[in-house]
């Protein structure tokens, strides 16, 4: 589990995992030494998109507060934070672009504990972590070629429109750009008098203009999905 977030953690490639650097005898001579045997099996691109995620505090702060250990004090670092049912298995993965660790807490009999991964493992990691990194350059996480920021509509994601109120910048692979326009936030005209929808009927200077914001499900033609 470790090992594949060191695999986000260099940008894709994936180094064999092993316990054991070099086997020597009693004379020094060594017997066996691990060798390096890289391989780039993850796009790039879509490792960045996930770093970006994984390391956006924004992002997750509204659960776990601005202030959780899923940070670091002077660094950029990525984390994800795993829970099984009933609280049985407590899990933190994380990483800066040079160093993943992974940390598992629970009970030896599976039985529940109190809280979540977020308060138990969590403060493991971020012990560890801190120290593990403490006197070393600060590293970033860099974009690889195609990346792109571009600005979206803050609600649906989508490239804005002059009806979109509120807009934010994303992260986007160059294969993913969006091309579909803000569908959500519509200028609908109305009757001044009704309050209804204008018709062909309505006088012109009975007509206003309002903006409003319309929603979709994922699923529209489904009445499953459309309806709730």
């Amino acid at each position: 589990h470790t090992s594949s977030f060191a695999t986000f953690a260099d940008g894709g490639m994936e180094n064999p995992k092993t316990a054991i650097l070099k086997v020597q005898d009693r004379s020094g001579n060594t017997l066996e030494e691990f060798q390096d045997h890289a391989e780039q099996v993850l796009d790039p691109q879509d490792v960045y998109e996930l770093t970006n995620i994984l390391s956006d505090n924004t992002a997750r702060s509204y659960i776990f507060g601005s202030h959780s250990p899923l940070i670091l004090p002077d660094r950029p670092v990525a984390a994800k934070t795993g829970t099984t049912q009933k609280n049985g298995d407590a899990w933190t993965m994380g990483y800066t672009p040079s160093l993943a660790a992974g940390v598992w807490a629970g009970n030896n009999n599976n039985a529940p504990m109190k809280t979540d991964a977020v308060n138990i493992a969590g403060p493991i990691w971020h012990q560890f972590m801190q120290q593990a990194t403490a006197g070393t350059p600060v590293e970033q996480f860099t974009a690889p070629p195609g990346i792109q920021q571009i600005t979206v509509d803050a609600l649906t994601g989508k490239l804005p429109t002059q009806y979109t109120p509120s807009t934010k910048n994303e992260t986007f692979a160059d294969y993913a750009v969006p091309t579909k326009y803000d569908d959500a936030h519509i200028m609908v005209k109305l009757d001044r008098t009704t309050g209804q929808p204008a018709t062909e009927l309505t006088p012109p200077e009975q007509i206003q203009y309002q903006p409003y914001t319309v929603l979709h499900s994922q699923r529209p033609n489904d009445p499953d999905w459309e309806n709730p």
